[in-house]
């Protein structure tokens, strides 16, 4: 059985300037996030405070800059020899 996927709900190709939009206020909101804790310690000393910090990280994996490592993987599944695919797929987990 042949399927295809419509991969169009994410980005419309490799180049879609979205993906880069995406990355950068995804950047943006993990750098403000990292910041934060790197100067506030009471995530370390207080369960509340631990609870709100861990919270705070789970609205960065939802990002719309996931989508992007869909797209890739997706995109390889299709076609093991996506080269393009497989070099925006590494450049963004280098990001």
């Amino acid at each position: 059985m042949k399927t295809n996927w419509d991969l169009a709900p994410l980005y419309k190709d490799l180049k879609d300037p979205h993906i880069e939009r995406d990355q950068r206020d995804a950047d943006k909101k993990i750098a403000a996030f990292a910041a934060k804790y790197r100067k506030n310690k009471s995530h370390l000393k207080s369960p509340v405070a631990l609870a709100k910090a861990l919270a705070e990280s789970e609205k960065l994996v939802g990002l719309p800059a996931a989508k992007a490592g869909y797209y890739t993987s997706f995109r390889k599944a299709l076609d093991v020899e996506d080269k393009a695919a497989e070099a925006l797929a590494a450049k963004l987990d280098d990001r």
